[in-house]
């Protein structure tokens, strides 16, 4: 799986992290900003498709099989009398290419039938979710592309090599060409069954996977800069005067999953309809026909149906939920390898093991950055939009409850996760990122209280307790928090 999104991914992804400072918009923009939020989500389809790189590949074959014998015809002759060994003969280069061409279109095939079993392996391994990131593999793309553009090149050089019969031009340049290419694409073969060999590796998807989510923790959690910022807390209608009243209700166009939400564009339209925007869905989140999107306060102000269209449009609606700007679908799709991995028909714990570290560590890293203010405000502070990013407790509970719920009968596991819970609490320094390690501690001791029958192995889990508490000595426990036994001894 390629961790890299491409020069146009990383160039643009940085304007659609969440920051928690307000976002700063030229004053008197004469045209709204282009939709570059479907641009990017547009280059994420082509990046994990199989004919986006294999058709640039083929488009740049046919161009080369034009261009080189135009260059034969020039200077062919001149390479061929310098260097004898490039020489050839219509009738030879002909065989040549053929034997090419016919071989390249075999092995098509068969990454091909490589590349399809390698996705039905994916799927029943480690979930459907994750074939959309091992269909944006570079090397298969490439190996594609590299043995369809060579197939191409040749049929395309064997038809003009069969009207040079005769005449007095020898495709020198052409034919080696082919050669090159069939030899280069040979090396992609074999380095593409070693890259296929290690894909489908247990290790090897969860390190890709963790830096996926790595990568999706980078672009909307910045790193902090100066003091922490405030704790996230519900919209107090009572000190947000302009939330208050009657206000008019945006609809969903169709269903389907929020897959990115264009805040600059939605910044313009507010501005433009002196209005605020409140958001009441984030990526993510799936939406259906017809139900509220967001909420125009006040609802008579402005031309409202060009602004409840502009603003239907500043949302990315698709089929699947994407990494992009959903936190929560880079997060499922390593929690989801940990619980195939703990099913019955699986039982491979370990698999899960390595999905906790990797979590674990994404969470220390994400207790240490700055979080997203949902109070979105222009140049003359005036509130503008009101987001619903996702808090780290949602993103917790995302990661660990399904993790938990499904372990409670194993003592490595169950160690695991309080050994996780441990590093997270190293790095946290927010009173509400303690509470919510305090209730997942919680909620995994009691469940392997129930789920544990040997009284040591529950002594164990114990033990791992205490250490998370001292990591968080310096925060109280909730209220609703306790750390007694509801066990009784067996």
């Amino acid at each position: 799986m390629a961790r890299s999104l491409g020069v146009f991914g990383d160039v643009v992804s940085s304007r659609w992290a969440l920051v928690s400072r307000p976002l700063r918009l030229p004053a008197h923009p004469d045209v709204p900003e282009p939709p570059l939020t479907r641009l990017i989500h547009l280059w994420d389809a082509f990046r994990t498709s199989f004919w986006f790189i294999p058709a640039l590949m083929g488009v740049a074959a046919v161009l080369l099989a034009f261009a080189l014998p135009e260059i034969d015809s020039r200077m062919g002759r001149d390479v061929a009398e310098e260097s004898a060994w490039l020489a050839t003969t219509v009738s030879a280069g002909q065989t040549t290419v053929s034997t090419i061409a016919g071989a390249s279109v075999t092995v098509t095939g068969v990454v091909f039938s490589i590349t399809m079993v390698t996705l039905s392996l994916t799927t029943n391994q480690f979930g459907p979710r994750l074939i959309r990131a091992f269909m944006a593999d570079r090397t298969a793309q490439i190996t594609l592309g590299a043995w369809v553009s060579t197939s191409l090149y040749c049929l395309i050089i064997l038809r003009l090599i069969r009207g040079l019969e005769g005449g007095a031009i020898v495709p020198h340049i052409s034919v080696l060409a082919s050669v090159v290419l069939a030899t280069v694409d040979l090396a992609i073969l074999v380095y593409f069954v070693h890259h296929t060999a290690e894909m489908v590796q247990p290790s090897h998807v969860v390190r890709e996977v963790a830096g996926d989510l790595d990568d999706a923790i980078d672009r909307l959690f910045p790193e902090r800069i100066g003091t922490p910022g405030a704790e996230i807390e519900p919209v107090d209608r009572a000190a947000a005067p302009a939330l208050s009243g009657q206000a008019r209700t945006v609809t969903v166009p169709r269903d389907g999953y929020v897959q990115g939400v264009d805040e600059p564009a939605l910044m313009q339209i507010a501005k433009d309809a002196d209005v605020t925007i409140e958001l009441l869905h984030r990526p993510g989140d799936f939406v259906a026909d017809g139900l509220s999107l967001a909420r125009v306060r006040p609802p008579g102000r402005g031309d409202a149906d060009e602004t409840d269209r502009r603003i239907r449009e500043a949302f990315v609606i698709g089929r699947d939920r994407t990494p992009r700007q959903d936190l929560g679908c880079a997060i499922g799709e390593l929690t989801e390898i940990a619980v195939r991995a703990l099913s019955p028909g699986v039982n491979d714990p370990f698999t899960a093991v390595q999905c906790i570290d990797g979590l674990s560590a994404t969470f220390g890293r994400l207790a240490a950055r700055d979080r997203p203010d949902p109070h979105r405000y222009d140049d003359d502070q005036n509130l503008r939009i009101v987001a619903r990013p996702i808090t780290f407790g949602e993103a917790l509970g995302e990661a660990y409850d399904p993790i938990r719920q499904y372990c409670r009968g194993s003592l490595m596991v169950n160690e695991t996760l309080l050994i996780g819970l441990g590093r997270i609490a190293a790095t946290v320094d927010r009173p509400g990122d303690a509470d919510e390690l305090f209730r997942q501690a919680e909620m995994i001791v009691r469940g392997s209280d129930e789920g544990l029958s040997e009284p040591r192995d529950r002594e164990r889990i114990r033990r791992r307790l205490a250490e998370v508490r001292i990591a968080l000595s310096q925060f109280d426990p909730p209220a609703d928090v306790s750390f007694e036994s509801r066990t009784a001894p067996r």
